[in-house]
């Protein structure tokens, strides 16, 4: 009898361990299914109103992408700010399409395509920062981070993965460093992109 409780026991903590990992939000385009990019553009990082959070969030989502291994090409923010500023044709495309993504939700095919072509890429990656603070809450001194991700398929405009997740740590005297806690976040949105 005492056998059975332990294995009962034990198997509801299991699931409810499990129940506790993961991404918080994740839908695939079942339009996309077979979808499976080798190379991925980064977009600038949109950081709102989280401007500490401005070149940070780049970098360590750059390194995320290439540490990752699912693409064999990486084009990182960086390389398309300094592409904007020796090319106005380029520079037009990008702000274009990202304006009119983050303004109506809508990925330009015509823009999408271009960007791909000119980039030789298939796939457009956009991230928004949802989070980047320290902040109380009750008694307890949470840093927090979270993300929100669009892979939109370059050849047809269409978002092929939507995601979004985020992560805090409860601290008492030292805080947690914010682009740590980044990167944790933006290995478990990486570990779920489609593939």
């Amino acid at each position: 009898m005492r056998h059975k409780g332990f294995r009962i026991l034990l198997f509801v903590a299991t699931v409810l361990l499990a129940a506790c990992g993961g991404i918080r939000y994740s839908q695939v385009n079942p339009e996309a299914k077979g979808f499976h990019p080798k190379s991925v553009a980064l977009l600038p990082v949109d950081v709102r109103t989280s401007y500490e959070a401005t070149g940070m969030a780049d970098e360590v989502f750059t390194r995320v992408l290439k540490k990752s291994g699912f693409f064999q090409k990486v084009v990182s923010p960086t390389e398309i700010r300094e592409r904007m500023e020796k090319d106005p044709a380029f520079s037009k495309e990008v702000t274009d399409y990202v304006t009119k993504f983050r303004a109506v939700s809508f990925s330009d095919p015509v823009l999408t395509r271009a960007l791909g072509n000119s980039l030789e890429i298939e796939a457009i990656l956009l991230v928004t920062v949802d989070y980047w603070y320290y902040t109380v809450e009750g008694e307890d001194k949470i840093a927090k981070v979270g993300f929100a991700v669009d892979l939109v398929d370059a050849s047809t405009g269409r978002i092929a993965w939507k995601a979004a997740h985020h992560e805090q740590k409860t601290y008492w005297l030292i805080k947690p460093a914010l682009p740590d806690l980044a990167e944790s976040v933006a290995g478990t949105i990486t570990g779920e992109m489609p593939r």
